[in-house]
């Protein structure tokens, strides 16, 4: 998938998220040195909040790690790497692309042939298209925040959001109905 070298979607890797905060306490520390330790210590508390993290979504996601999932457009493939999750099927590169026919029909059988009963979409609602997937009316449908803008601001706020993500992918996978 050329699209996937393009993902903007960076920030749902909680490694990708360490590297992040490790050059941005440098440069911080570098343009700020009078307050280069509190830079330094911050940097240090995140990165073990992120290895803490990690490993305990790791464990969480252990029972669901080779399950298939639809998602309907491509925004996981980091988080799906960072915890070795199979890689989503996905419907479309983007919103404004709409698979054709041909398309849908595949994903349909590749749906029906991997017994996928778990489908992510991104609210606020579920796209039709997900409905017309759905040839078996059993699918747990289940919407994913991936941008943290609907969730309370602060420094807990990766951590929730992060969170959320691998609880609904965890309960999606499990049949779990959405709350």
């Amino acid at each position: 998938n050329h699209q996937a070298d393009y993902d903007g979607h960076i920030w749902l890797s909680p490694i990708n998220a360490s590297v992040m905060v490790k050059q941005l306490a440098e440069i911080l520390a570098q343009l700020d040195p009078a307050n280069a330790n509190h830079y330094l210590n911050n940097r240090d508390r995140l990165l073990q909040r992120l290895e803490s993290l990690r490993n305990q979504l790791d464990q969480q996601l252990l029972a669901v790690r080779n399950q298939a999932f639809l998602q309907f457009h491509d925004a996981l493939q980091y988080f799906e790497h960072d915890f070795s999750l199979k890689r989503g099927i996905v419907v479309t590169s983007g919103a404004e692309h709409a698979p054709g026919a041909r398309h849908i029909r595949a994903l349909q059988k590749k749906i029906n042939d991997e017994k996928i009963r778990c489908f992510l979409y991104e609210p606020p609602q579920a796209p039709k298209l997900l409905q017309t997937l759905d040839v078996n009316h059993n699918a747990n449908m289940q919407a994913l925040e991936i941008h943290g803008s609907q969730m309370t601001a602060g420094e807990d706020l990766y951590f929730n959001l992060i969170n959320s993500i691998a609880l609904k992918i965890s309960d999606c996978l499990q049949n779990k109905k959405e709350q």
